[in-house]
């Protein structure tokens, strides 16, 4: 890259201060080009922002080996303990300059970070484990030593500093290390070292000559606890004795980990070569920092928990430093020019700066545009080349955070946040594998109602173990009505389902054997004819209106997608193509997305809005709020800054002038996107040629309101988005009015939010607060009511002085509740004190704490919705919601903070609404008549029969769901130990994923991520895959049971006499085999495995035949 080569034309000063480089671009380049001469440098910034801004510079410049060293925002006798991502990102710094050849080349921290404690280098080498095959070393002693570091013992390893064990495999996960180590033992001797990724299913395990395993904290417990507890007795720390005697491990611990053994800091881990380089001002605030800590250890008349200022100074003497010192007042072309908003004005200031000698560079995603633009005005321009040119300006596709001038080179480097004035964020790495495991796999609970498709509602009772014959299976058991219960195989899973309806404790269990479940289901079917005629006629009416056809994407569409800074979801791609793709065809679109919050719904309608807009189209984005309306109308105003595409909005922040102003130039056709709340429908509103539609929140509009917005202009294109996700049957189910994208893969690196529920009570909120500021986050607190909300201000600050605080609702001025939104946004302060005005709110990635008091007066969606306000980044985010301790919950707030607290994991917004669904009723969704219909059947069973109604209306041949996968009963010991996995939520997941699986890869590929985690599967585990690739091969072939006839082995198969001879004639070990019209026929061997062996043989058999069979069929060409 072009900004890579042009450090060579940098050259560097034998000063130790270097004045001129004002902006973290110029420093970068100058530290990118110090990297040539010097192997680490150690540079001090502002805070964990700052870093990652300089590291996108460094980035851009061909230096990748960039690491930043995270340390909290707090003082450290303010601070409680810090989260374990952070605790992992300082121990990899520590093991790469101790343990490797290669250190780092860029490490960043915090002026904060040089006074933060850790361990020293001598106690961290006497801790640390380096383990080598041939170490006689027993796997109990191991297990000890592990929990004395602070290690944990976990069924299966999900995050760092958990092991397992399994007889003679022991698996860990070091903390600082990015793959987990399996150590296997022969006997008491160490025999094999191997390490893999956790949850990487394309990593492949290898054989490693060592492992190292450090700490898992950043102090351990020393052996000698009465000397330990002499010195702790002897501060005033006797309240720790009771943690340090039971290898507790707490984040507390850090107060005192200067008792517990010498203590240093990350200085005392660089090798001497190493640079120090100071941004400017960092050196001051460093010192300043550390002489104030000093202070407070005096007061407190405590064992210091830092680093003290002359510490610190003496660490420095070891390293070369280097400080960037601001502007000289002598220097020039320090501050890039002044660019107007005019495109003339702008490539004019460009023309000047290279008339002046100047080196001009423009770094952005879109320079095809860019070049346009500027050649247009006769500006000269070039792309590429190895090296910076005076005579043109020199245009790159890239991103970087802002522009910069580098005084030296008289070097000035442009980005779009500069061309083109707006809101640019950073892209951040996805260093870690999304998570791909089906969600919620294990929602199934004891107690819970189900629907069995054949036998009706009934109540799950757990997993049962049963043997006959000496076999072995693990059973799910299910109350029906009079104490009778049903036994259903494991592999028979995708028989259940959670019964979605009425509340719990209402409803009558049906009886096994008896008639109840057909006369439900029945009855429902002819509640359900009229409707579906409904849907076929709405459909058919759809099918033959006129609508827009809009043209394949343009080059610029191509441009302004590639300029998206994030990694799309498989999920968000095919909604954005199946959106355009529908814009293409002439019938109306009429398409729902649907995806939990943050999950990408707004790119969908922006990459739609973009294209309605170059076919020359106009576009109507409908609100339900004025702050969500105001973040719309920004995000479009800064993604098409560089297109001649205006953007306008309509809310209460417009004057009555300024929106009689937006009415008319709608009228006239000047304005092609306007963002708007219910202003939208007023009678005012004329647009010239309207020709999208979009809708966010669509469940926050009326029925009226939305056919209203039908009316403006008939055969327009309409999406809506819903944060309020609709099942997956009653997609199929609604077909006829609406094609659906769901969204359901969260963006990478996104972390569940960890949800607490409580009463109230200060020290918890104080512990949350100091959580979050520590970390140098922000925080929402949601206080519901505008009367006393400056008063709860007031009280937050005497319980955290130290905090920026502010207030916002609905009743401020337009202009002051958006300029304390946008100083959220600008963290100018920490706690936002707000009523539920922010529902709907900007998205702040660093705000990562979410306070509600009184939420039991809030309802299950508007929690959620709430509870998505933070979380938007892959930093650990929390919702901590208090209720009145003094007021006893009615049986619906119980219910509903029941299910927030269960229902937290990414993309649970689907089961939240089947929730809601069951508190609130079903009416609202498919009107109240039909409550009752659902009520008797369940939800999933209502839709499922709606579809089967609507394909036999249409003339559609549908066979019946229980006859669609094989039954197989072969009498095996098939299961999972619970010696083997403990965990019941664990076991269901496996056991759902295998039930519901209809993909032979899919689940090899589970079987080996399963062996990769757990060791050799248990020959009941093994038999269980072997079950399952037996179901799927049956079913694919149509075959709908494998089992027993007397003394015989059964396959019930419609199969022709001359296929089952072919394939006699293909596989001879299939010759014992007897034909019948519809069955096949063995002799039972002895031993059931050798039967399973048998139907594995002629199933494969069948297979093979098949798939040649397809690829020798000819293609038609039309």
């Amino acid at each position: 890259m072009l900004l890579a080569s042009a450090l060579d034309a940098l050259s560097l000063q034998e000063s130790l201060h270097i004045p001129n480089l004002v902006q973290p671009g110029a420093q970068a380049a100058y530290i990118a080009r110090l990297s040539k001469e010097v192997r680490t440098q150690l540079v001090v910034v502002h805070d964990r922002k700052e870093a990652e801004q300089y590291m996108a510079y460094l980035k851009a410049f061909g230096i990748e080996d960039c690491v930043y060293y995270p340390t909290p925002a707090l003082s450290p006798y303010e601070w409680s303990g810090d989260e374990r991502l952070s605790c992992h990102q300082r121990h990899h710094v520590r093991y790469r300059l101790q343990y490797t050849d290669t250190p780092p080349q860029i490490i960043l921290v915090g002026y904060k970070g040089l006074s933060y404690q850790i361990m020293d280098n001598i106690t961290w080498y006497q801790q640390t484990l380096t383990l080598y095959p041939g170490d006689r070393l027993p796997p109990p002693v191991l297990v000890q030593r592990l929990i004395q570091l602070g290690y944990r013992p976990s069924g299966s390893i999900t995050e760092r500093g958990e092991f397992t064990r399994r007889g003679g495999t022991l698996d860990i996960y070091p903390m600082g290390l990015d793959r987990v180590l399996r150590l296997e033992w022969f006997d008491d001797e160490l025999e094999k070292i191997s390490s893999y990724r956790l949850n990487d299913p394309l990593d492949k395990p290898s054989t490693d000559k060592s492992g190292v395993i450090p700490p898992a904290y950043e102090w351990v417990i020393p052996d000698n606890l009465e000397a330990l507890k002499t010195r702790l007795l002897e501060n005033q720390r006797g309240n720790f004795i009771a943690l340090v005697r039971d290898f507790s491990y707490s984040s507390e611990l850090y107060q005192i980990m200067s008792l517990l053994h010498p203590v240093g800091g990350l200085l005392q881990c660089l090798p001497d070569s190493t640079r120090v380089v100071w941004t400017e001002g960092m050196h001051t605030k460093a010192k300043g920092y550390a002489h104030l800590l000093d202070e407070t250890a005096q007061q407190r008349a405590i064992a210091p928990q830092h680093l003290g200022r002359e510490s610190l100074e003496a660490e420095l003497q070891r390293f070369g430093q280097l400080h960037f010192t601001g502007p000289d007042g002598q220097g020039s072309g320090t501050l890039l020019p002044p660019l107007e908003k005019s495109l003339d004005q702008l490539t004019a200031i460009l023309q000047q700066t290279l008339h002046k000698g100047g080196r001009v560079t423009v770094v952005t995603p879109q320079p095809q545009r860019i070049l346009s633009i500027l050649r247009e005005r006769r500006c000269p321009v070039q792309t590429g080349g190895d090296a910076l040119s005076t005579g043109a300006v020199q245009v790159l596709q890239g991103t970087l955070p802002e522009g910069f001038a580098f005084a030296p080179l008289n070097w000035f480097c442009f980005t779009d946040k500069e061309l083109f004035p707006g809101r640019q964020r950073i892209t951040r790495d996805s260093k870690f594998k999304r998570n791909t495991s089906p969600l919620q796999l294990s929602l199934l609970k004891e107690g819970m109602l189900v629907v069995h498709e054949v036998h009706g509602i009934g109540r799950y009772n757990g997993l049962v173990q049963f043997s006959t014959t000496g076999e072995t299976r693990e059973y799910l058991s299910v109350l029906y009505a009079g104490d009778d219960r049903l036994l259903v195989p494991v592999e028979q899973m995708h028989r259940l389902q959670i019964y979605h309806g009425v509340g719990d404790q209402r409803l009558k269990l049906h009886k096994l054997g008896g008639g109840e479940w057909e006369k439900a289901k029945s009855k429902v079917k002819k509640a359900l004819v009229e409707i579906a005629e409904q849907l076929l006629r709405t459909e058919a009416a759809r099918m033959q209106a006129e609508g827009i056809t809009y043209p394949p994407d343009s080059e610029w569409q191509r441009e302004m997608e590639f300029a998206f800074p994030y990694e799309e979801t498989p999920d968000q791609l095919k909604a954005i193509l199946d959106t355009k793709l529908d814009m293409e065809q002439p019938v109306p679109m009429n398409r729902l997305v649907c995806g939990d919050v943050g999950f990408g719904k707004t790119e969908v309608a922006l990459r739609a809005a973009f294209k309605a807009a170059m076919a020359g189209y106009q576009v109507a984005l409908l609100a339900p709020t004025t702050i969500l309306a105001h973040q719309h109308y920004q995000v479009l105003k800064d993604r098409f800054a560089s297109y001649p595409v205006r953007v306008e909005l309509l809310s209460r922040y417009r004057t009555a002038k300024e929106s009689d102003q937006v009415f008319a130039d709608l009228k006239a056709g000047a304005i092609d996107i306007v963002v708007a709340t219910h202003r939208l429908l007023s009678k005012k509103l004329q647009m010239k040629k309207l020709g999208l539609l979009i809708i966010d929140e669509e469940h926050r509009f009326g029925v009226m309101q939305k056919e209203k917005l039908k009316d403006i202009q008939p055969g327009i294109d309409i999406l809506t988005m819903s944060a309020t996700p609709i099942p997956r049957t009653l997609n199929i189910a609604l077909g006829g009015l609406k094609s659906l994208s769901l969204i359901e893969t969260p963006p990478p690196n996104r972390q569940p939010i960890k949800t607490v529920v409580e009463p109230f009570n200060d020290e918890m909120l104080k512990q949350a607060i100091f959580h979050e500021l520590q970390r140098g986050g922000q925080i929402y607190y949601i206080h519901n009511r505008v009367k006393d909300i400056e008063t709860i201000g007031a009280k937050l600050q005497q319980l955290a002085p130290q905090a920026r605080i502010r207030t916002a609702h609905g009743q401020m001025s337009k202009q002051e509740l958006e300029q304390t939104m946008w100083d959220f946004y600008s963290h100018a302060f920490d706690i936002l004190v707000c009523t539920t005005i922010v529902e709907s709110g900007l998205d702040i990635a660093n705000c990562n704490t979410l306070i509600i008091e009184r939420v039991e007066l809030l309802g299950l969606a508007q929690i959620h919705q709430l509870r998505g306000r933070v979380g938007r980044s892959n930093i650990q985010a929390y919702a901590y919601l208090f209720y009145d301790p003094l007021k006893p919950l009615t049986r619906e707030a119980r219910e509903r903070l029941t299910v927030v607290r269960e229902y937290s994991d990414l993309g649970s917004g689907y089961y939240v609404a089947l929730k809601d669904m069951e508190i609130r009723g079903i009416g609202n969704l498919v009107g109240p008549q039909q409550h009752g219909n659902i009520v008797s059947v369940g939800f999933e069973t209502y839709c499922q029969l709606l579809e089967e109604t609507i394909a036999l209306l249409k003339g559609e041949v549908r066979e019946a769901r229980e006859s669609q996968a094989c039954v197989i009963d072969l009498n095996l010991s098939a299961f999972i130990p619970d010696g083997w996995l403990d965990d019941v939520a664990d076991k269901m997941r496996l056991y759902r994923i295998l039930a519901y699986s209809d993909d032979l890869e899919q689940i090899e590929q589970q079987r080996k991520d399963l062996i990769q985690r757990k060791g050799e599967l248990p020959p009941e585990v093994e038999t269980l895959w072997r079950v399952t690739r037996v179901r799927i091969m049956a079913s694919e072939l149509g075959i709908p049971k494998i089992g027993f006839k007397g003394q015989m082995l059964e396959l019930q198969a419609v199969l022709p006499e001359n296929r089952f001879k072919l394939a006699i004639r293909r596989n001879p070990m299939l010759k014992n085999w007897q034909y019948k019209p519809e069955t096949l026929l063995h002799t039972l061997a002895p031993q059931p495995l050798k039967n399973l062996q048998r139907v594995e043989a002629f199933l494969a058999t069948l297979m093979e035949m098949e798939a040649e069979q397809l690829e020798e069929q000819p293609v038609h060409v039309e």
